[in-house]
């Protein structure tokens, strides 16, 4: 079957019924019958990943991309290591010092809300997946972060960013490899 679709986009000749013989047409109708088969996008996003990082200068985080892929049993929490040491500093010093992590989950909380929206659509297109989902979940992620007003450090992002790809990936965004598709590509 290959060895046909290989010869034929090679060769300029039209394909009329008598052209093919029973065969070849059996084969190519069993072949675009079969469904999409699905190709494991992971290492796409955790490159991605991996250059967004690069890009903004975070390279110091690169461990925690091998999270990309793992299963996520719990949603995101604020953590210390969020916050740089004067904030630390000065939340003992104020009297509601948990007010600055609450106010970081929410603003993650928002972030989150928004990009399982954003992803929810790009699941229900009939479109395959494509690498520019995930780089314009990314630019959603730094724009929204852009917008907040509560002082951060490049972790709350990182793992932010990680934690989306993570969910993004469990959402069922997987690469449909469509015989019918490819075959019109390929003619």
């Amino acid at each position: 079957m290959k060895s046909w679709l290989t010869g034929a986009t090679k060769k300029n000749f039209t394909t009329k019924g008598e052209a093919l013989d029973a065969s070849i047409q059996n084969d190519l109708l069993s072949e675009l019958k079969k469904e999409a088969k699905t190709e494991d996008i992971t290492p796409r996003v955790d490159d991605i990943l991996r250059q967004n990082l690069i890009s903004r200068g975070l390279q110091k985080h690169m461990k925690k991309l091998e999270m990309i892929g793992q299963n996520q049993n719990s949603d995101f929490q604020v953590c210390d290591e969020h916050f740089g040491y004067r904030s630390r500093l000065k939340q003992m010093f104020e009297d509601n010092n948990k007010q600055h992590k609450v106010e970081a989950q929410q603003v993650a909380n928002n972030i989150i809300e928004e990009c399982k929206q954003y992803i929810a659509d790009k699941c229900n297109k009939p479109a395959d997946f494509s690498d520019g989902y995930i780089t314009e979940l990314l630019q959603n992620i730094e724009k929204s972060l852009n917008e907040k007003s509560v002082e951060t450090r490049s972790a709350f992002e990182v793992d932010l960013k990680v934690y989306l790809c993570n969910a993004s990936l469990s959402k069922g965004w997987k690469s449909a490899i469509q015989p019918m598709k490819h075959l019109l590509i390929s003619c």
